[in-house]
């Protein structure tokens, strides 16, 4: 492909990287013109994850192209055979490569010649992408060998369609596949297909990469499953872009490093590849999945704690009596000590049943003040309470218009205003909310403004972006959809159907935040009122209903299936709308079959800053900062139960589109 140099820039005084290309014949003026425009292209990009082109020209007939110097390793001094990188590394650099190319593939240029050797690592350890336009410079339409009979590129990191030269399909798909192998080869240690060229080539074409947990057991599924789905031997199987696969690592990243967790890697375990390209991991042995603890009762728990502490006791005597030792005395009675103190987290800091319990830190916020009705009061004049009475029966149906004569069945943490035309009874009957359906027969639910509990903080599952807990105050009623919108109203407005799993009822999914934010303006202007997309805390307060529990309807993870299609059942895909059960607001799948976009950006540390009185998330100007990141909420067909909760914050680039995340609307005309 050429020569590189280290030289000096005697003008600015530094070192670039000088190459100098090798062409079939001086004369072949097509390849000069495409060398000198993807050149130019490259120059535009500006990514720290990509190398940037300074110049590019000729002297004395000798074609040049003048590149950043970076000092550091290729990234193939890292890979050795038997010595993988961590999951975590390797997903970090192929999540950076991904962002760079990303980039690249948005300006139109596509590399064609990933691998570890054009990838260097600079002296903070970041990856940066080299020979941007070098790999297409010698592609002459069908033919994919040279006279000397070598591939162009590198058969072991080249998409089946880059081999067998199907020129139409060539694109960033060969870039993913590519960068799908470097991911093989930095947590194994070794490439998925190897031996002679023409070995290379058959197997490529040929056989399924294997699984690279193959190689390296124990490995986390998650990251297989992404690895693999970039490596689809079709190109319509893998990630349809580079932001995708930068998203699943993110995403693989962010639940990680703030959970510790990784998905069993023991127990009888498989991952397979539906017709769909869909992959899924299923395990046999579900005891090793992680589940909330089972609430012991108080007397069995002390029961416990003394028996322990007289098995250790008599432990101690057994061992230092005989002998005598005052040593091992002073050791069984710091034992005891650190024995009574894991009890007491054990036995008496454990999470909840799934109740809501009196004095604990998820307590419910209540506004005292005059006009507000605590959960507790009976006073029938008061503000509208949802669900109230001691257990949430709702005995006295709470509020003037007398709505919910049945109250909710929950013990709530919602505040809401007297006569706020709230929907409580305002032509709603048996406790249910108003209810609206819309032009294209979207159905919404007209939520009361109230204030709430947002965040967690004492949960097993909390994550530190979910704190502190704090009070927040939705001061205005709004219509939220009761479903995820569907794909049928998604085409009755933008007139086309972007989804994955393609169904009338099922949610739309493949959609990015603008996709969102666009079907709301277009819907606006078909029905002449605003339509938008909820605020994170907006969201929280609509999948809450009242409650203060990790999810909607309790504590307990195993009844997470009543609600959600979520990893456990959702079979590796969505389901159509409204077929499990609802929250005490009446809305679907608010939990799982595709997180939902959010209008806030998102900040790791927001919550501290947070207004009290309908918080928007950060301000736009610090968007660059935060990474151009957006929030998704509630989980997908793709979550874990603790990725389902009511307070998980998600986070996603605004461009990205995936089959695990769609969006619900809300409606604001006053109504």
């Amino acid at each position: 492909m050429g020569t590189v140099f280290l030289a000096e820039d005697t003008q600015l005084q530094r070192q670039v990287a000088l190459k100098i290309p090798q062409f079939e014949s001086d004369n072949d003026h097509e390849l000069l013109e495409r060398f000198y425009r993807e050149a130019r292209a490259a120059a535009t990009l500006n990514h720290p994850n990509l190398c940037p082109v300074h110049d590019v020209g000729e002297i004395d007939g000798i074609h040049y192209l003048t590149m950043a110097f970076i000092e550091g390793k290729e990234l193939a001094d890292l890979v050795r055979p038997g010595e993988p990188l961590s999951a975590e590394a390797a997903a970090t650099i192929v999540h950076k490569v991904a962002l760079g190319m990303a980039e690249a593939h948005d300006k139109g240029i596509v590399h064609r010649d990933l691998k570890p050797a054009n990838i260097s690592m600079n002296h903070r350890g970041d990856p940066v992408v080299m020979d941007f336009g070098l790999a297409r410079l010698t592609d002459r339409g069908e033919t994919r060998l040279t006279q000397s009979g070598a591939v162009i590129g590198t058969p072991a990191y080249m998409a089946p369609e880059q081999i067998k030269g199907e020129i139409d399909a060539i694109g960033p798909g060969c870039d993913i596949y590519s960068l799908g192998v470097i991911l093989f080869e930095l947590m194994t240690g070794e490439i998925p297909f190897d031996g002679p060229i023409a070995a290379v080539l058959g197997q490529v074409l040929t056989q399924e990469p294997p699984p690279p947990s193959k190689f390296c057991p124990g490995l986390d599924l998650r990251l297989e499953a992404i690895c693999l789905m970039m490596m689809s031997k079709q190109r319509e199987d893998r990630y349809d872009s580079m932001y995708a696969v930068a998203d699943a690592l993110g995403a693989f990243l962010f639940e990680t490093t703030r959970s510790g967790a990784f998905l069993p890697s023991s127990g009888p375990q498989k991952i397979a590849a539906d017709a769909s390209g869909t992959y899924k991991i299923s395990s046999s042995d579900e005891e090793t999945r992680r589940g909330p603890r089972k609430r012991v009762p108080m007397s069995e728990r002390m029961s416990a704690a003394s028996g322990v502490v007289q098995q250790s006791v008599g432990t101690v005597r057994d061992w230092a009596g005989p002998r005598k030792k005052p040593l091992g005395i002073a050791i069984g009675a710091a034992v005891l000590f650190l024995v009574a103190c894991m009890l007491a987290f054990q036995f008496f800091g454990d999470a909840d049943d799934g109740s809501n319990q009196p004095g604990s830190t998820d307590e419910v916020i209540v506004d005292s003040s005059p006009g507000r009705r605590s959960p507790e009061s009976d006073d029938t004049n008061g503000g509208d309470t949802i669900g109230s009475g001691t257990n949430g029966s709702g005995t006295n149906g709470g509020g003037t218009n007398g709505g919910g004569t049945n109250g909710s069945g929950a013990n709530t943490g919602v505040t809401t205003r007297p006569n706020d035309n709230s929907g409580r009874g305002n032509g709603a009957s048996n406790g249910r909310l108003k209810e609206i359906t819309n032009g294209i027969g979207m159905r919404l639910v007209l939520l009361p403004a109230g204030d709430f509990s947002m965040g967690e903080s004492a949960s097993q599952y909390a994550f530190d972006d979910e704190r502190p807990r704090h009070r927040v105050s939705i001061t205005t009623p709004i219509y939220i959809g009761k479903y995820e919108v569907t794909q049928k109203e998604y085409v009755a407005v933008m007139g086309t159907n972007p989804s994955f799993f393609r169904s009338d009822n099922r949610p739309v999914e493949s959609v990015s935040w603008n996709d969102a934010r666009e079907f709301c303006r277009k819907l606006g202007v078909q029905e002449n009122v605003v339509y938008r997309l909820p605020t994170e805390a907006e969201w929280e307060y609509a999948c809450r209903a009242g409650s203060t529990t990790s999810w909607h309807f309790g504590n307990d993870a195993s009844r997470l299936r009543d609600y959600a299609w979520s990893f456990d059942i959702a079979g590796g895909s969505t389901s159509e709308v409204g077929r499990l059960k609802s929250n005490d607001f009446g809305l679907f799948d608010i939990h799982g079959n595709v997180s939902e976009w959010c209008s806030d950006w998102y900040s790791f540390n927001y919550y501290s800053e947070s207004p009290v009185a309908d918080p928007q998330g950060p301000n736009q100007n610090d968007a660059a900062r935060l990474g151009y990141t957006k929030v998704v909420r509630g989980g997908s067909w793709d979550s874990t139960a603790a990725t389902c909760r009511s307070a998980y914050r998600g986070t996603s680039s605004m461009m990205v589109r995936t089959s695990r995340t769609g969006f619900r609307v809300v409606r604001v005309d006053g109504n």
